[in-house]
């Protein structure tokens, strides 16, 4: 690994706090590769584990915060595995955790066991299987389109590829009035927030 691409990105943000000076190093770009990767193939063994999952769950948050801070551009995804990540913890947790709500029905004394109806039981071994399938399925669809996946971006979506790619244009807006020829050029920042027009030209 050469730290690619945080070693082209990284630099790029020298402006933020406490770390900016330091991302120009190309020792912090492997460091935070190693460290993202060493997360991304070990982080679930200790989620779950019941003894080191609060541990886990703090490098959770360290890890998708320091992601949104570095690329904010990466929109919802921070928060969403920061919420999602909690099915790790247990039944009894949720509870408790939802106890707290205003007019929760939960009792704080722990869950309760209930009996499920076989047919029930059937339809939601089914509907898992079937969920299961689609999100095994659905990543590898992009080996049905020919070509490279990279210019085409047939399937990339949902394909197990988070960040491998960025791309960068330029646009502007022209308007002509056709009764008289006349046009000129829009002034976007005049109407579009810099991540409005940055969305624009990617």
């Amino acid at each position: 690994m050469r730290g690619q691409p945080l070693a082209t990105w990284l630099p790029g943000k020298y402006q933020l706090p406490l770390l900016g000076p330091w991302l120009h190093l190309k020792e912090v770009a492997l460091l935070f590769s190693w460290l993202g990767c060493l997360y991304d193939l070990t982080i679930w063994l200790f989620l779950w584990w019941r003894k080191s999952r609060g541990l886990a769950y703090v490098a959770v948050l360290a890890f998708h915060l320091l992601t949104y801070v570095l690329f904010p551009r990466i929109g919802m995804f921070p928060a969403i595995m920061i919420c999602g990540t909690l099915i790790f913890f247990s039944e009894g947790w949720h509870q408790r955790v939802l106890s707290w709500l205003p007019g929760s029905s939960f009792a704080s004394d722990g869950p309760t066991a209930k009996t499920t109806p076989l047919a029930r039981q059937k339809l939601i071994t089914y509907g898992l299987g079937l969920y299961l399938a689609v999100q095994l399925c659905l990543p590898l669809r992009y080996l049905a389109f020919p070509g490279n996946l990279f210019w085409h971006e047939q399937g990339y979506r949902f394909s197990w590829r988070v960040m491998l790619m960025e791309k960068n244009g330029y646009t502007s807006v022209i308007l002509r009035d056709p009764a008289t020829h006349r046009q000129h050029e829009v002034r976007q920042e005049a109407y579009l927030t810099p991540f409005q027009r940055q969305q624009m030209r990617s």
